[in-house]
């Protein structure tokens, strides 16, 4: 269903954003998950939502009576902070680029010296033969199934890049693995 959507929206003339955002007009875009999926600094307004300042992320309270307090007493609703690691905004970036559904490994070099294309090349050549990607110019490009595993493979690239940044996981990422992955910047 979602590749027989995917080609009535092209056909229709839909401007894919995002593997799971289409624009109508020119006027339509997908700016803030844009944003946040390339590691933006984000301010949010709001009970029930996380941004991202410098290094930091955030998450403010759950409960809107509770923000609806603290924000009307002058106190900032702030549920838990967090610091990244120094990998945060390379791997933000890889997965940004899998939710716009292209990669682009030349975009990487300001955050990393390492040849990803190169270091991901089994993954990528696995994902050609699935029909889940194609190259084209030196990116890759997702096809309309690729598009649809878009959150799947995005799983997969960044646990692959971790494996190369951090190696092996230890004893107790793989005893959590089952139920968190071993991705150290979960989203």
């Amino acid at each position: 269903m979602f590749v027989a959507a995917d080609a009535l929206l092209a056909e229709q003339g839909a401007k894919a954003l995002s593997c799971c955002h289409w624009a109508m007009r020119e006027d339509e875009r997908s700016g803030y998950n844009t944003l946040v999926k390339s590691g933006a600094n984000i301010i949010t307004c709001g009970a029930s939502c996380g941004g991202h300042m410098g290094m930091y992320n955030y998450m403010k309270t759950m409960d809107r009576s509770d923000y609806v307090k603290k924000a009307t007493s002058g106190q900032y609703a702030v549920m838990g902070m967090g610091k990244h690691n120094e990998n945060y905004l390379l791997l933000e970036k890889l997965s940004g680029q899998c939710d716009s559904g292209r990669f682009d490994f030349a975009l990487l070099k300001q955050y990393s010296d390492a040849d990803w294309e190169s270091l991901l090349a089994p993954l990528l050549e696995q994902w050609e033969l699935l029909d889940l990607l194609y190259a084209m110019d030196g990116k890759y490009f997702f096809t309309a199934n690729g598009k649809y595993y878009y959150r799947q493979m995005d799983r997969v690239l960044l646990t692959a890049a971790e494996c190369a940044l951090y190696g092996k996981p230890g004893l107790m990422e793989q005893a959590g693995q089952k139920m968190m992955g071993i991705m150290k910047n979960m989203k």
